[in-house]
């Protein structure tokens, strides 16, 4: 955990990955209109970030739609936390 966000995480669970959020918006506000930028930010120790747990679950509903297997949203869980 980094110094700089354990202020901000003592106060509130899951605030430095809104933060960190915020500021991946922010650097790609940029990017062209065809494009859709959605930052996944997540804490160790705390829970992802709105954008990044809409993001996933939206995922997830296309994955479970898609192989029609109620486990896709286990595996899919499995494989974020094993990037992290």
């Amino acid at each position: 955990m980094a110094a700089s966000y354990v202020s901000r995480s003592a106060l509130q669970a899951g605030s430095a990955a809104a933060a960190a959020a915020e500021r991946k918006s922010a650097k790609n506000s940029s990017l062209s209109s065809s494009h859709i930028s959605i930052p996944v930010a997540v804490e160790s120790v705390s829970p992802l970030a709105d954008g990044a747990d809409h993001f996933l679950n939206e995922i997830d509903r296309r994955m479970t739609l898609c192989a029609a297997d109620p486990r896709e949203t286990a595996f899919l869980y499995q494989r974020v936390s094993v990037e992290i």
